[in-house]
C-alpha cells in the first residue's frame, strides 16, 4: 500500500465516517522518497518569489489587524466629529485606499532597518516621506467633500499610489530582507 501522508491526514477530516483511523490502523514501514512541496499563487498576485509572497502576506496581516478596524471605526469617529454623510463615505473610501499603502510602506521600512541599532529614527526618516502623499490625498478628499467639491481626483491619486505600492513594495521588501539576512 502506497500513499501520501497528506491524503491520510486529510481524508478523515473530509469524510465523517472514514473507515480507517490512520493513527491506529496503519503502520509506516519505510519512506520510499520525498515529494517537493510547491507554493503556487494566482497570476494576479504581485509576488514573483517566496520572499515577496511572505512580505505581501505580512503586510496583508498588518492591514487586517490595524487598517481594517480603523476603517470600521471611521464612521463612528466621523459621527463624533459631526461629519456629514458624504464626508464619512469619502473618509471610509480614502481609508480603504490609503491604509494598505501605509502597511506596505511600513513593512518596507522595517525590512530596510532590520538589524540596525538605532533603526527607529531611520525608519521614521524612510517611511514618513513615502507615506505623506497618501495622508495628504486622503485628508484632502474629505476636505474637498466638506467644501462641496468632488473627491474623485484625490481618490484617483490614492488608487494610483496603491497600485504603485502594491507593484513595488513587496519586491523591495524582499530585496531588503535578502540583503539584511546575508
Amino acid at each position: 500500500l502506497l500513499w501520501g501522508s497528506d491524503s491520510v491526514v486529510v481524508q478523515p477530516l473530509l469524510r465523517k465516517n472514514f473507515p480507517v483511523d490512520p493513527m491506529k490502523d496503519l503502520t509506516p514501514l519505510a519512506r520510499l522518497g520525498t515529494a517537493p512541496m510547491v507554493i503556487s499563487v494566482n497570476k494576479k498576485v504581485a509576488a514573483r518569489d517566496l520572499k515577496e509572497l511572505v512580505a505581501l502576506a505580512k503586510a496583508t496581516a498588518h492591514w487586517l489587524v490595524a487598517g481594517l478596524p480603523l476603517i470600521v471605526a471611521a464612521p463612528v469617529i466621523g459621527l463624533l466629529f459631526d461629519m456629514s454623510g458624504p464626508a464619512m463615505v469619502t473618509l471610509v473610501l480614502g481609508l480603504l485606499l490609503g491604509t494598505p499603502i501605509l502597511s506596505l510602506l511600513g513593512g518596507l521600512g522595517a525590512a530596510l532597518t532590520l538589524g540596525l541599532r538605532s533603526g527607529g529614527m531611520l525608519l521614521i526618516l524612510i517611511v514618513l516621506p513615502l507615506a505623506t502623499p497618501a495622508l495628504i490625498f486622503g485628508a484632502g478628499a474629505v476636505d474637498a467633500v466638506e467644501s462641496g467639491l468632488s473627491a474623485a481626483g484625490h481618490h484617483s491619486l490614492l488608487a494610483a499610489l496603491l497600485i504603485a505600492t502594491l507593484a513595488g513594495a513587496p519586491a523591495a521588501t524582499a530585496a531588503a530582507l535578502r540583503i539584511s539576512t546575508e
